[in-house]
């Protein structure tokens, strides 16, 4: 079958890192409640249900959301986790300080970090496009996490670090346009040359638009909930569920 697009046509592949190429095992709400017992696991609790993991993650959740609903410009991630964790603990007498919450939430992203795992055929793909095509990332996730990532599961052959494009600010995250924007200036790319790959439509697929890349690949591994058009004006959506499929789009 005649791929969609050529080399001749395109010139940068812009990649999603988390839940398109690196799936994650372990969510964050059992790396908590883990993480929780383990801390606890010492302590005198009795049949407290103040102590109980699921409660404790369920009053956390309620402080996170409620402080990040109020969260104020350079507010760091990290104060909001411990005044969140502070109010969901308040109860069972624990106290909450510095150390003691910069060390929980490391070991929740310890857990996480080694839970990830390469989805199938990932490796086999990129080896297949990286002759053919500039290979690169797009990511919201920091870029230590992305410098990790690429070293423990050997991509960094198909994405040198100069060609990692992560957020210093908030308001750089995706679907805001300003990594698509910064890469392109990079890469010395057009936005008709670029095409992006991610598995999430508002982040990946409309990002990519706004930073006027018509061509999109959304790698929906699931049924989506609702019905997404197959385009927006001359923009245009492929939808695959195997990152595999990549090789009929583009070789």
């Amino acid at each position: 079958m005649k791929p969609l697009f050529t080399p001749s046509q395109k010139k940068v592949l812009f990649f999603d890192v988390n839940q398109t190429m690196v799936m994650r095992t372990t969510s964050f709400e059992d790396s908590f409640k883990e993480t929780w017992q383990e801390f606890t696991a010492r302590l005198e609790t009795g049949e407290d249900n103040d102590w109980n993991a699921d409660e404790v993650y369920r009053k956390y959740r309620t402080a996170w959301q409620a402080r990040s609903k109020m969260k104020q410009p350079g507010a760091e991630k990290q104060d909001l986790q411990e005044k969140a964790l502070k109010e969901a603990v308040q109860d069972t007498g624990l106290t909450v300080h510095r150390t003691f919450s910069r060390d929980f939430f490391q070991r929740i992203k310890e857990k996480q970090h080694r839970s990830k795992t390469l989805y199938p055929q990932v490796n086999e793909t990129l080896a297949a496009l990286a002759p053919h095509y500039t290979l690169a990332v797009i990511s919201n996730s920091r870029r230590d996490d992305v410098h990790n990532i690429m070293h423990q599961f050997g991509l960094i052959s198909f994405f040198p670090e100069e060609r990692w494009f992560t957020a210093k600010k908030l308001s750089h995250k995706k679907p805001n346009n300003h990594l698509f924007k910064e890469a392109m200036t990079a890469l010395k790319a057009t936005p008709s040359q670029c095409v992006m790959i991610g598995n999430s439509y508002r982040h990946d697929v409309c990002g990519a638009w706004k930073a006027g890349i018509d061509d999109a690949v959304w790698l929906q591994r699931t049924s989506p909930k609702k019905n997404i058009p197959s385009g927006r004006g001359k923009k245009k959506l492929i939808v695959i569920n195997q990152f595999e499929q990549l090789l009929e789009l583009f070789m």
